[in-house]
């Protein structure tokens, strides 16, 4: 079986931010101010084959706009963390999160469909439905209602959803729980002297405070639950009066607290059976066999890498280079290819010597940085990818990956302890305000990267609670936070499941990994499916003419002391092309990678 997500949790201690980071923090925010004067961002948009004359490019919240021209070239000034707004009639209007290093964004607009009759949108609501039901267990924005599936994420209106592993089992009860979670609750006594919980804006007032009505798997109650045990709730959703009024009438003035228990049927299910619809088991998708595999890929190479590997001397090899520097020397990514190719067929020395005399002008570069140290992992040399780790820390202090990648890095240096050490610190930094709040895919990843550090330390692994045997775990992050890319996961039955990162497909997830700095995906496989695995991508570009860094961890016996790591990196440039990138078996010894 295939999720991605967990259900055990790892409950660690966190102290408030040592004196040494928030100087640190300090000593960065002159750096920062003088950023946020601009930074010139360009590009050329089109309708996927001609370009767009006259769309409007703006900074949100700003009246700074510009007009593509005839070629579809634009230009325009913003800062990190500025949200540019491409807009055209006819056209979707898309929302680009700007970061540190935007420079180039080639935009691809697509026009506005529009439903032609009513059985159209009635098949959309089914399958739609039907989705949000396969995707309940893997994303806790989804609640379960007696008039369908809504995901917070794309809802119409806006509500709030609790998600049952972070309720506090310590609270009183469930007014306290919601008060704790929801903003603009208020816990009062009402006539009869029953703690109840109200929300500001009730009756269509935001001066007024009303009390909710309450569903419990489907069932309408308008007292208060008090009764119902904490550990027993899968998931609360709170829906604020008026959208509630517009569902359930006067009775929900005060709105709505939906509650999903775990006593109930929630989610879509095995036919036959309660056991969770496993998404890498879909019936009908059938993997195609039109996919390149990685001998196929290699021969696309481009001239030089090609050159470099017919070379028949060291010297011949760095003639190429010589050769090719010209056209290429600006291009980091040109001499990190470079790089790996003097490595695999030449040894260390010559292929360092060249990143010495080249690589420096790119130090201030994260994207670069990340490249490189996912080069030095696959190749295992960790302790240079470690120094290259704390760099991009210091250049991005406020991303959630730079302490991802710096623990993962000291897990690779077997310093274990400093790796729990630093998720504890970016996880205070949330608990104090210092960096954005994420309440969707960040906390349990970053959960989960708590367990797979604890897991290997018998120190850490009295902080945490026992973790079942979760399998395989794969974990993916990649270079470019405007990379676009399927992953497909082809199960024993060559039955596949993809997971689609683009703005198309997830616009809501692409802007949450911007603005909380975060490139990175997990996977967590059972043994319920034994035999042949594949992993493959198609890769559609990063909105500039530059390819992406994709790297892999694999975690054997995953939460186990006897776990494991492995780590793979694949260059994605072919764009459009299905490629396989490893394929590996899951039987009684575990896994075994190819």
């Amino acid at each position: 079986m295939l999720n991605n997500r967990m259900s055990g949790k790892l409950h660690y201690r966190c102290a408030r931010p040592g004196l040494a980071l928030v100087f640190l923090l300090m000593a960065l925010m002159p750096v920062c101010a003088i950023a946020q004067e601009g930074q010139r961002i360009y590009g050329k948009i089109t309708d996927g084959f001609d370009p767009l004359q006259g769309v409007a490019v703006g900074v949100k919240g700003t009246s700074t706009e510009v007009f593509s021209d005839a070629g579809g070239m634009y230009e325009i000034f913003a800062s990190p963390r500025d949200e540019l707004v491409f807009s055209r009639a006819g056209m979707d209007t898309l929302h680009i999160v700007v970061e540190d290093v935007t420079s180039r964004l080639n935009i691809e607009m697509r026009r506005q469909v529009q439903e032609l009759d009513e059985v159209v949108v009635t098949e959309s609501k089914i399958s739609m439905q039907k989705q949000l039901a396969m995707d309940y267990f893997t994303k806790p924005s989804i609640i379960n209602t007696s008039f369908g599936y809504l995901d917070n994420e794309k809802s119409a209106y806006h509500f709030y959803v609790i998600d049952g592993e972070k309720i506090n089992l310590a609270a009183p009860d469930i007014v306290s729980v919601i008060a704790a979670r929801i903003p603009g609750a208020r816990v009062r006594s009402n006539s009869t002297g029953e703690r109840v919980v109200s929300f500001r804006g009730g009756a269509g007032s935001v001066s007024l405070m009303s009390q909710p009505v309450y569903e419990i798997d489907g069932v309408l109650y308008t007292d208060t639950p008090t009764w119902l045990p904490l550990n027993n709730i899968l998931r609360i959703g709170v829906i604020p009066g008026l959208q509630a009024v517009w569902r359930y009438g006067a009775i929900a003035t005060g709105g709505l607290v939906i509650i999903n228990t775990r006593n109930s049927v929630h989610g879509l299910r095995e036919e036959g059976s309660l056991e969770r619809y496993d998404q890498a088991r879909l019936r009908h998708n059938l993997a195609s066999d039109n996919y390149l595999t990685p001998e196929d890929a290699a021969k696309s190479a481009p001239t030089y890498l090609v050159e470099l590997a017919n070379a028949q001397s060291e010297s011949q090899a760095v003639d190429v280079i010589e050769g090719y520097a010209g056209a290429f020397s600006g291009d980091p990514n040109f001499w990190v290819e470079c790089y790996k190719s003097l490595f695999e067929k030449w040894g260390p020395e010559p292929a360092d010597s060249l990143l010495d005399s080249h690589g420096e002008r790119f130090y201030s570069n994260p994207i670069y940085l990340r490249t490189l140290a996912f080069t030095y992992e696959h190749q295992r040399r960790p302790e240079k990818a470690h120094e290259l780790y704390k760099q991009v820390l210091l250049l991005r202090p406020d991303y959630a990956q730079s302490y991802i990648d710096l623990a993962n890095s000291y897990y690779g240096i077997g310093d274990h302890s400093k790796a729990y050490a630093l998720l504890l610190r970016y996880l205070n930094l949330v608990d104090g305000d210092l960096v954005a709040r994420d309440t969707v895919d960040l906390p349990v990843l970053l959960d989960n990267e708590l367990v797979a550090v604890a897991s290997v330390s018998g120190n850490l692994r009295t902080q945490s609670e026992s973790v079942e045997p979760e399998g395989t775990r794969l974990f993916f992050t990649w270079s470019d936070a405007e990379a676009e890319f399927e992953l497909q996961f082809v199960n024993p039955g060559n039955q596949y499941y993809n997971w689609k990162h683009s703005l198309q497909n997830d616009a809501a997830r692409i802007y949450r990994e911007k603005v909380h700095g975060y490139t990175s995906q997990e996977y967590l496989m059972d043994d319920s499916l034994p035999g042949q695995w594949q992993v493959r991508c198609t890769y559609y570009g990063n909105k500039k003419l530059s390819p992406t860094y994709l790297k892999m961890y694999i975690y054997r016996d995953f939460g186990q002391p006897s776990q494991t790591r492995e780590v793979r990196t694949f260059r994605l440039d072919l764009k459009d092309v299905s490629r396989q990138l490893l394929t590996f078996s899951i039987g009684p010894k575990g896994v075994k990678l190819r």
